[in-house]
């Protein structure tokens, strides 16, 4: 895969405003903007890019965005590697 990688919520809305991505992986507790709110506004702009969310945490946020997948910390190198190719994968 060909990553770019953003420290904030901000930044990574600024990319994907900026670049055409594949898929979307956010974590869902981010300085700044948070990642259902990342999700939400690049899904505005992009509404087929698969969003997958990297998360510790139970939130109603959980549920405001129609992730395509959800990857529980701690999880394995695999297991994100598996997320992202199913994100990927024709429907």
């Amino acid at each position: 895969f060909r990553v770019a990688v953003a420290h904030d919520g901000e930044s990574a809305l600024l990319l994907t405003q900026a670049e055409r991505f594949d898929a979307l992986l956010t974590d869902l507790m981010m300085p700044g903007l948070s990642g259902d709110a990342l999700a939400l506004r690049v899904r505005a702009q992009h509404t087929e890019l698969p969003v997958v969310l990297m998360t510790a945490a139970e939130s109603p946020a959980m549920e405001a965005v129609v992730w395509t997948a959800v990857l529980r910390k701690p999880f394995t190198i695999p297991d994100l590697i598996a997320a992202v190719e199913k994100a990927l994968a024709p429907s």
